[in-house]
């Protein structure tokens, strides 16, 4: 894989060159891109339909306990916390794309992968949102995932 160094100054790069705005939104596409890639080549079959046929609530706590599994593929290398009170929330402690400091939120791109996921293998209306960012001082990177 990639070093998580270099994937950092990609990042950097792209928010410079193209500034925050359409920076994030490149961003977010590639974690979207990202997503469906995991979906069309890492995620077997019978786990998209298996997930695809469960109620939400045991789908996600499944596409959780994946994620926290493989959280090296996302560039996690502490992996991600969860919690389930009022929604699902997701917590990136030692995001290495968001380090304290760095110009501006950085986590479009995990949003844009964790939307793609929790869509197609969930629920299609699921929406997936950035609280707080490392990048921007908080002590960690979170999202919350939930309905509208």
């Amino acid at each position: 894989m990639v070093p998580a160094a270099e994937v950092l100054a990609l990042h950097r790069a792209v928010r410079a060159c193209l500034g925050a705005g359409p920076g994030s939104a490149v961003l977010r596409a590639a974690g979207e891109a990202t997503g469906r890639y995991l979906l069309a080549h890492r995620i077997p079959r019978p786990v998209r339909l298996a997930l695809r046929a469960a109620p939400a609530p045991l789908a996600a706590r499944l596409l959780v306990a994946a994620i926290r599994r493989h959280a090296w593929t996302f560039g996690m290398p502490e992996g991600l916390g969860a919690t389930w009170r009022g929604g699902l929330r997701l917590t990136l402690t030692a995001n290495p794309i968001a380090p304290p400091g760095a110009c501006g939120p950085g986590c479009d791109f995990h949003a844009g992968t964790f939307a793609v996921l929790f869509q197609a293998l969930v629920d299609r209306r699921l929406l997936v949102r950035e609280t707080a960012c490392r990048a921007a001082g908080a002590p960690s990177c979170v999202f919350t995932i939930g309905r509208g």
